[in-house]
């Protein structure tokens, strides 16, 4: 079973090196349950080094050696962010090899459980008994430091029209979902020979959703797994902070904020327009209240 192993990093190397090895691990630990048959994991990692100037690319060759995986650098200038980055390394894992069984998608603060891949992989089988085809799956993660508070996974709509939903919990089976995170995503080498890569457009955020609510709308089946197959902390900042930190600048300042990659607007527009056309227009007068009055954006944000 040959998996491209895709991540993208900048100045993150201890998180990096600590994702690698816990992937590392829980291949391994496959592997060992499969002793005396087939199906074997064989891996290869694609890491985009997005400009770090850590070492990043140096320690993760080392590590990689160390291990005997094979590692593809692919070098960046800082400007790629997640989507650019991810998107790197993917079309790169193509232009290596066509014949790869799945691509793993994993944010490299991710940090997998030991059975990880057994998790993910019994996702698939639930895809095939259960709609007939092989599907993507999102592996659901946990705070590092308290198991019962999850993270990341997949979501399902409660609203529609407003875009409201709510997050997966493990329930012991796998669960279909609207639209999945990569955190920690396996994606089938069939399914992106037909659905492709994450779209071009995106620098940054959304790229993810964008990728998995469209796979939806093909018929591709989109499921979070069974249970908790890693850590990833929440590392974003509530509603209030971002309102009450917006509230506090000047329109020059909020203008910045607001097209700077990391944040921005036109990653959230474009999946709007794209995933949710019917809420585009409402959408982006919203946006347009964020900048120049976001204190009744946030009061009006409230209220929906």
């Amino acid at each position: 079973m040959k998996v491209a192993i895709l991540i993208t990093c900048h100045n993150r190397k201890e998180k990096t090196l600590r994702c690698i090895a816990s992937l590392h691990e829980a291949i391994a630990k496959y592997n060992e349950t499969l002793i005396g048959s087939e199906g074997y994991i064989t891996a290869e990692l694609f890491l985009t080094d997005d400009g770090c100037t850590d070492g990043t690319a140096e320690a993760v060759s080392i590590q990689c050696s160390t291990f005997n995986l094979l590692c593809h650098i692919i070098s960046g200038d800082g400007s790629l962010f997640w989507a650019g980055g991810m998107r790197l390394a993917w079309q790169e894992a193509i232009n290596r090899n066509q014949g790869w069984n799945y691509y793993l998608l994993i944010n490299d603060d991710t940090i997998l459980q030991t059975d990880a891949f057994n998790t993910l992989l019994s996702a698939q089988n639930y895809c095939l008994d259960t709609y007939g085809r092989l599907g993507i799956v999102s592996g659901i993660t946990c705070a590092t430091d308290n198991a019962a508070e999850i993270t990341y996974g997949g979501e399902v709509f409660t609203n529609r029209l407003t875009g409201r939903r709510r997050l997966l919990h493990p329930t012991g089976s796998p669960q279909l979902c609207d639209w999945a995170h990569a955190n920690a995503l396996l994606v089938p080498g069939e399914v992106a020979m037909k659905h492709g890569i994450l779209y071009e457009g995106y620098r940054h955020g959304q790229a993810d959703l964008d990728y998995s609510y469209r796979a939806r709308r093909r018929g591709i089946p989109v499921v979070v797994t069974a249970k908790v197959c890693g850590c990833c902390n929440y590392d974003h900042p509530s509603i209030t902070a971002i309102g009450q930190q917006l509230c506090a600048m000047t329109l020059k300042e909020r203008r910045a904020y607001l097209n700077h990659p990391l944040h921005s607007d036109a990653d959230y527009l474009l999946m709007t327009r794209r995933c949710m056309p019917v809420k585009y227009p409402l959408t982006w007068v919203f946006r347009k209240l964020n900048l120049y009055t976001p204190y009744l954006y946030y009061r009006l944000n409230q209220k929906r």
